[in-house]
């Protein structure tokens, strides 16, 4: 996971290419920016899970993506969710949107190094149903990137929405689950205006500075 960000950043310099904490997107964040998108991830996680899992069973590849969920969460012990949740979250973040969005989209525009960067994000994870949500997850991240100036927002959202799908999907959470399989259609249509209502939140651009009194 580390080798996905260390790759790239030693290319680059290579290259001659300056990497700082400041060009990688690590700047501090607004905190409306971080909020909008832990909303995001919070709701962002169910939004996937619905459009995955029509593709599960499309290609029937059910006992594929139970052996990675086993893979992934182990005994579901809270550190092995922990690490499962916060390596990816931070090292696909910082690879994709941190080093390739910003090269990016300085050399072919923003909209264009959005989309290049959501499709290589989602390519990598190979499986049909994991390359959807991660196309989603991707297109979310990277808009959070170039709205805020910021990776952190990113982040926040991709960590949030990993944690939210072990902790659900490990069991730990009995009640969400009762309540999502009760309800999903209310259920979906909450996470859906979550994810938008987050999004929106992060993208406030912040108030100009007022000028200093002479």
């Amino acid at each position: 996971m580390i080798g996905l960000v260390v790759v790239p950043i030693a290319v680059l310099r290579v290259h001659g290419v300056g990497i700082d904490a400041a060009s990688l997107g690590l700047a501090r964040p607004r905190a409306r920016a971080v909020a909008g998108a832990a909303l995001a991830g919070a709701c962002t996680w169910y939004v996937t899970l619905r459009v995955a899992l029509p593709i599960v069973a499309a290609t029937g590849r059910d006992a594929e993506v139970r052996e990675f969920t086993r893979a992934v969460t182990g005994d579901g012990a809270p550190w092995v969710l922990a690490a499962s949740a916060l390596a990816p979250g931070f090292c696909e973040e910082l690879l994709h949107r941190g080093v390739i969005l910003p090269a990016l989209a300085r050399r072919a525009g923003r909209g264009v190094g959005l989309a290049a960067v959501t499709a290589l994000f989602a390519v990598m994870h190979i499986e049909p149903a994991r390359i959807a949500t991660a196309a989603l997850i991707g297109l979310a991240a990277g808009s959070l990137t170039l709205w805020t100036r910021s990776l952190w927002p990113a982040v926040t959202l991709h960590i949030i929405n990993n944690v939210a799908a072990l902790l659900v999907g490990s069991g730990h959470l009995p009640g969400a689950t009762h309540l999502l399989t009760s309800h999903p259609d209310a259920a979906l249509a909450f996470a859906i205006a979550g994810t938008l209502c987050g999004l929106a939140l992060a993208a406030i651009p912040p108030k100009p500075a007022r000028p200093r009194g002479g």
